[in-house]
């Protein structure tokens, strides 16, 4: 993305599911003061991932400025507006999977409305996805998370499940409960927004055989191996280190205005989340064509070698 994010994920292991509020922040708390000495804003600044929430940001955030003796807002992203966090920012990873969806249909000569989506893992990433891809006409029939799924032929009604499964309920609405693998016709996109065990890896070619557009917003890929690797078929895959790398944008977009004390407008972090979607697919597009390689392999290429270019220039110390 040719931002200054980057790194690698740090967590607990626990089930928050089964914790309460205070529990969580009391670990929360512990957590952050035990990587104090690792975080800053110009070190290393976390975001929220599996089971994190606004909530949690704000827990790290005041905790690592109690330590510091002031309010240290960009020492984390994904904080809530008023602490110092940034319009778009919770949406930015499933709104920006659907710049380059959008793209792509654009690419292969398709029509939005006449599309249909399947959304695996409507959570934070699938269900903002679904909602975008819905806004731009295409039909969504079927989504699911870890407790249920729901299935119609003729179009979920998306933004009544959002409001559904953010009262805590599942994903599955009376009357449209179904195995989200049946009832999938006419030319699909899949969005996976799962965590990698939630994948088909170990479904195979039932779920490669239906779906030839398969997307990714969730956390790794599930389409690099398995006997129905759907890079083998007729398929546009988005590499998704490229796919869900709105959010680490979007996040970059927090800290920059919490550095400059000066806050962008939702209209603006979406154009500037479109430009470098849309550039970093670009770039993945021409470089996959020209050296005959997935659009995945494409992705890690461009950005490690962007990270062996800076070693060539700053050398070795000492």
């Amino acid at each position: 993305m040719n931002i200054p994010f980057g790194g690698a994920n740090g967590g607990v292991c626990c089930n928050p599911l089964e914790m309460s509020r205070r529990e969580l922040q009391g670990l929360t708390r512990r957590f952050t003061s035990e990587i104090a000495m690792l975080i800053d804003p110009e070190k290393d600044r976390p975001a929220p991932d599996m089971f994190t929430n606004e909530q949690t940001m704000a827990w790290m955030m005041d905790t690592y400025s109690m330590q510091m003796g002031y309010s240290v807002p960009g020492v984390v992203t994904g904080k809530p507006l008023v602490v110092g966090g940034s319009v778009g920012r919770r949406e930015a990873t499933g709104r920006g999977l659907v710049n380059l969806i959008a793209a792509a249909v654009e690419r292969m000569g398709l029509l939005p409305e006449k599309l249909t989506a399947v959304v695996q893992g409507f959570g934070n990433v699938g269900s903002v996805a679904a909602l975008e891809l819905a806004e731009k006409g295409v039909k969504v029939i079927a989504a699911s998370d870890v407790y249920g799924a729901a299935c119609d032929p003729d179009g979920l009604p998306v933004a009544s499940m959002i409001r559904h499964t953010e009262g805590g309920e599942s994903v599955g609405i009376p009357g449209r409960e179904g195995d989200v693998e049946h009832g999938v016709a006419g030319d699909p996109v899949r969005h996976p927004g799962a965590v990698r065990h939630r994948g088909p890896d170990h479904k195979g070619e039932r779920v490669a055989d239906p779906v030839p557009h398969p997307c990714r917003g969730g956390k790794r890929s599930d389409h690099a191996g398995g006997r129905g690797n759907p890079v083998e078929k007729d398929v546009f895959i988005i590499a998704d280190v490229l796919g869900n790398a709105g959010g680490v944008t979007a996040s970059c977009f927090e800290w920059v205005q919490d550095t400059q004390k000066f806050f962008r407008d939702i209209e603006e972090v979406n154009r500037q989340l479109k430009r470098i979607m849309l550039g970093a697919f670009q770039e993945v597009l021409e470089l996959a064509n020209q050296k005959g390689v997935s659009h995945r392999m494409a992705a890690l290429m461009i950005g490690i070698s962007r990270v062996a270019a800076a070693m060539h220039y700053r050398g070795l110390h000492p």
